[in-house]
């Protein structure tokens, strides 16, 4: 099967980085390439992210990176964590996602190997034959988010009653 690459993938992977000061410049190009290559909810999502950069202060970004991401597991930006939790199938997939990442030489960073940055660099460099394992853990990870993130809405909105 040939090798068929898609190089906007690793560009919607750099928008969930942490947002240092560093950062904005790739950021903003990373949401005009997003912006510029799909022309549905992920394009004006790219569209309204550069917008929004321009918008916040970057202490601003950081707070709200740190306040969605970091401490919120709901929105965990590791795909191990939302597919298997705490359970030792994570290590293996951890391992597996170190290998993976060395044969496309994706260069590891402060994250975690599990970590939708790494995945969606992984799906920009591998060809469509190696890229289906990856989608997959996407798609089923994203899957897991809304449903935590539904559960977690409802059960703000049954504590807001229970305060009144």
């Amino acid at each position: 099967m040939s090798q068929v690459m898609n190089p906007v993938w690793g560009s919607v992977g750099d928008l969930f980085l942490y947002p240092d000061a560093h950062a904005e410049d790739d950021m903003r190009m990373s949401a005009d390439l997003v912006a510029a290559a799909f022309s549905d909810r992920l394009g004006r999502a790219g569209r309204g992210f550069g917008e929004w950069l321009g918008s916040v202060t970057p202490s601003d970004r950081e707070e709200l990176f740190t306040r969605t991401f970091d401490i919120n597991p709901t929105c965990s930006l590791e795909l191990g964590w939302h597919l298997y939790g705490e359970d030792y199938k994570r290590g293996s997939f951890l391992v597996d996602m170190r290998r993976l990442m060395a044969s496309l030489g994706i260069e590891e960073t402060r994250e975690l190997p599990d970590h939708v940055v790494h995945a969606l660099r992984a799906l920009e460099a591998a060809g469509m034959s190696r890229s289906e394992a990856i989608r997959s853990a996407l798609i089923a990870a994203a899957g897991r988010l809304r449903e935590r993130a539904a559960l977690a809405a409802e059960v703000a909105a049954l504590e807001a009653d229970g305060a009144d």
